[in-house]
């Protein structure tokens, strides 16, 4: 008998301390919660509308539009995958201070949701995250180094279906002339280089003014040596046909991407002149005969 009522009270302070911890465990405030963190490769139809936490670099920040009351970032996670931001309303001023172009954060209370309009076809699924009042940014210092360029590129096939920017990656075969666009004050310099993918598509990239002199040797030394050149945040110009660089563009020449392997081999083939570039040429004539009717 006392050996039943000696385990009696040993499972009753058992309970006991049981119910203590929950009760504990309710008082903790929501944010004890272990955060859930999400890739932006991992993002799934049934994750919108939920708290997320995410690690990112503010690879764009571009400039508040008041008239809308919105203002967004193009974000990079560690594996190189990008996504839209979009901040509105009273939010702006707070996110506008907390958010540095080329810096790395810890983003709590994310929540994603189905992009209303594609604007950029680098990114591989259809959402984009949102900040809101309940967001918390923290800066992240552990020392993990972010890719240098996007993990996912357009293929030269599908811009035609892009609203407006995007990335690419091909090889120079064709360095064009120098030109003046405007009027004075405001004529700026433009020269246009074309692409060429692996399939031997050709794509026209027209380069402005800001990166003709930001990559004054290496862009001549590209077109000269055929080398692989990754452009991001591209604009399109579906009435001259052809992609525009903008004051976010960032040019990689022969960098280390899972997309350049293919043209390097391409590349190999253009040094032996295993491959002619006279196509090149029958692309520009009928290029310059479009141009004469639209512009």
């Amino acid at each position: 008998m006392r050996k039943i009522s000696a385990a009696r009270t040993a499972t009753e302070e058992k309970y006991g301390r049981c119910r203590a911890v929950l009760r504990i465990c309710a008082d903790l405030p929501q944010s004890a919660a272990a955060p859930r963190f999400k890739k932006f490769e991992d993002i799934r139809l049934r994750d919108v509308g939920c708290s997320w936490s995410i690690v990112v670099r503010v690879d764009v920040k571009f400039p508040v539009q008041a008239h809308r009351e919105i203002q967004h970032f193009i974000l990079m996670d560690i594996t190189g995958s990008k996504i839209e931001a979009i901040v509105r309303g009273t939010g702006i001023s707070r996110f506008n201070m907390l958010l540095t172009q080329g810096c790395n954060y810890t983003v709590h209370e994310v929540r994603f949701q189905i992009e209303n309009n594609v604007e950029f076809r680098n990114i591989d699924n259809p959402f984009e995250c949102y900040f809101d009042n309940n967001t918390i940014v923290e800066p992240y210092t552990v020392p993990i180094q972010f890719p240098l360029y996007p993990r996912h590129t357009t293929s030269f096939s599908e811009l035609e279906w892009c609203s407006n920017s995007t990335f690419v990656v091909g090889i120079v075969v064709h360095w064009g002339q120098l030109e003046y666009i405007g009027t004075f004050p405001d004529r700026k310099l433009y020269r246009e280089v074309i692409l060429m993918d692996k399939r031997r598509r050709l794509l026209v990239v027209g380069i402005w003014s800001k990166l003709l002199a930001r990559h004054a040797i290496s862009l001549p030394t590209a077109a000269a040596n055929n080398q692989v050149i990754l452009g991001t945040m591209l604009r399109i110009n579906h009435k001259h046909r052809c992609l525009e660089t903008s004051d976010h563009t960032v040019f990689g020449f022969n960098p280390a991407h899972r997309a350049t392997d293919d043209l390097q081999s391409v590349r190999r083939l253009l040094a032996t002149k295993s491959i002619g570039l006279s196509f090149v040429n029958r692309f520009l004539e009928h290029r310059w005969a479009y141009l004469a009717t639209v512009v």
